[in-house]
């Protein structure tokens, strides 16, 4: 049996367990897979979960539990309160469900003991929009499955029901528990999705650890640069072209607002840190300026508005909260010229980072290469992760998936089916290295 964690620590992985002739079965049954991955897919894909602004959800809440069922366990829908959702702008009309299910020493229809030690199978089921109906149809064609979500992430949602079934036999043999969470709102900042049911207390605190199948392709991603991303508007008065005097142009503060965050871009972009190498292209940190932008009614008309977008990721090595402060300092210097100026917050989003030599990166890079034949290379991803939510709580995260991010989102989304099925080895694979028992123990299978 691995060892015994010391105060929620990860014991390391037990490679020898996979060798065990019930894991070998339930190894096969997930290689002999493809039409069950392939019927899941579909159905995954034809329901239209697109965020913003958040359809369809309840629809794939319940189908997602009803396969679990089919599947032998017993789902919870963990709905978000009605006050929350105004809280967090959302219509309380439009349910924003989360669905999770557990695996444990007593079986699939109850995880066991909240004292066990917890691994988390996490994912998300909403999807961003597609540019045309027909991508809400899966296509497949040999070893390739088309369709908005293929990728990020319905297929790895499947590789994580692949996974799980192949463990539920093995169930009595676990020494803790699997604990599976899907959620919405990934693609908009998590508010309603993972952030809530920490919120809510439905998510355990300090865990194993956390595993999601994003489109990593060949890499693992170990963290994330943090997110600030906000709107600014700068606001001046209306005026005739030929009264401008008696106006005040807001794009020429919009310029001025503009010159002071490209010298602060420079120096931004030109911080280095005492960190290890991340993995990560281009300058540590970045900020993009003008992503959206717009403001004025006619050509010949002061304009009253003036409006951009900034967008700043910050390394894990930096504070976010020393981020936000150095652009508030910027936005009072820039009032203090006398510009009115309004700031919305779009995303806060916290860096983070499991560090490659970590008990739990280095099982999964030992289980990858098993599984594959193929070392694989950590590396930050270039988004933002959901691992943010769980290295809150002391739950160290890494994200591994089927799909590529060069395709997720785009109109030719697509993702492997081969590689639905090696994912979902590698996380039954972690689960049984980490929590599983040798036959030898006397537990049944």
């Amino acid at each position: 049996m691995p060892a015994e964690p010391a105060d929620g620590a990860l014991p390391l992985s037990d490679q020898t367990l996979v060798g065990d002739a019930a894991f070998a079965r339930a190894e096969q049954e997930i290689v002999r897979s493809r039409a069950g991955a392939i019927e899941l897919l579909d159905e995954f894909v034809r329901v239209p979960t697109v965020n913003p602004p958040g359809r369809h959800y309840l629809e794939f809440a319940l189908l997602l539990a009803q396969r679990l069922r089919d599947l032998g366990f017993a789902p919870r829908l963990i709905d978000v309160p009605a006050r929350e959702l105004a809280r967090l702008g959302h219509d309380p009309a439009q349910p924003r469900p989360a669905v999770l299910a557990e695996l444990g020493p007593e079986g699939a229809a109850d995880g066991g003991s909240s004292d066990l030690p917890a691994l988390h199978f996490h994912g998300h089921y909403d999807v961003v929009p597609a540019e045309a109906p027909d991508l809400f149809r899966l296509a497949v064609d040999g070893d390739e499955a088309r369709g908005r979500g293929a990728a990020d992430m319905k297929g790895g949602l499947v590789a994580l029901l692949l996974a799980l079934a192949a463990l539920r036999p093995l169930a009595r043999r676990l020494r803790g528990r699997v604990i599976l969470s899907v959620v919405p709102d990934e693609e908009t900042g998590g508010a309603a999705g993972t952030e809530q049911l920490f919120r809510s207390g439905a998510l355990p605190g300090r865990s194993l650890g956390m595993l999601m199948p994003e489109p990593t392709g060949e890499v693992i991603w170990n963290g994330n640069r943090g997110a600030l991303s906000l709107l600014a508007t700068v606001r001046g008065r209306m005026a005739h072209v030929a009264l401008q005097h008696e106006g005040r142009n807001a794009f020429e503060g919009m310029l001025a607002l503009g010159a002071q965050l490209l010298e602060l871009k420079r120096e931004i972009e030109s911080r280095r840190f005492d960190a290890p190498d991340l993995g990560i292209a281009g300058p540590p940190s970045v900020l993009l300026l003008g992503g959206t932008c717009g403001g004025g009614i006619n050509f010949n008309v002061v304009p009253d508005a003036v409006r951009f977008s900034l967008d700043r990721r910050f390394h894990p090595a930096e504070s976010g909260e020393a981020a936000e402060k150095e652009l508030e300092g910027l936005f009072r210097r820039f009032r203090r010229q006398g510009w009115a100026l309004d700031i919305e917050w779009l995303q806060r989003g916290d860096a983070s980072l499991t560090a490659g030599d970590a008990p739990l990166a280095r099982a999964m890079a030992a289980t990858v290469q098993a599984v594959t034949g193929r070392a694989p290379r950590f590396t930050l991803c270039p988004g933002i992760l959901e691992t943010r939510f769980f290295l809150r709580h002391g739950t160290p995260g890494l994200a591994y998936g089927p799909g590529e991010l060069a395709c997720s989102h785009g109109p030719e989304e697509r993702v492997r089916l081969s590689r639905i099925l090696e994912v979902a080895r590698v996380y039954a694979r972690m689960a049984w290295t980490l929590l599983g028992t040798p036959r030898s123990t006397g537990a049944r299978a």
